[in-house]
């Protein structure tokens, strides 16, 4: 296909469209995520990889980018690392409630709550989001119930007697 246009007149620019192109991460906390796109991949090591691409779901951040995670498959050098990965892993299939699955294919389009944090910017690139871990759909009939803690009941004024019971 024909170009059809100079790159050099588009070149440099940072705000295409009107938009600004500098990513900004959105505030640390729980998003409901699909991954949108799965990619067998190989590491700068030469290990196999499964790097996944979600797209938060939850207004107003549901326009805000992207957040990527990577999975090794394979780990020469660190049988340490891949036990990591694999939990992991098994972390994002127990959220996406496909502990059956038998190939990673089948956890595109699948969505998960997640815990986003914002890590410090490298070299040049800014901060950014990264997955803390993963979590059920809220809308799951297997979603994560949080941890309630009840009150502990204090005596009434009424029942402060000397009865021992």
């Amino acid at each position: 296909m024909r170009l059809g246009f100079n790159p050099r007149e588009y070149a440099g620019r940072s705000k295409p469209n009107g938009r600004d192109t500098k990513f900004k991460p959105v505030p640390e906390g729980f998003y409901e995520v699909e991954c949108i796109e799965l990619t067998d991949t190989v590491s700068k090591a030469g290990d196999k990889m499964l790097k996944a691409k979600f797209e938060i779901l939850d207004p107003p951040f549901s326009d805000a980018g992207y957040v990527w995670e990577y999975f090794l498959m394979e780990c020469a050098a660190s049988t340490d690392a891949l036990e990591i990965a694999r939990e992991r892993l098994a972390q994002w299939v127990e959220a996406a409630g496909k502990l059956d699955l038998q190939d990673t294919s089948e956890l595109e389009h699948t969505r998960c709550r997640v815990k986003l944090v914002i890590e410090p910017g490298k070299g040049d690139y800014g901060p950014s989001n990264k997955i803390k871990f993963f979590a059920t759909p809220k809308d799951k009939s297997h979603k994560v119930q949080p941890k309630v803690d009840h009150p502990k009941p204090t005596p009434s004024k009424e029942l402060d007697d000397d009865i021992p019971f």
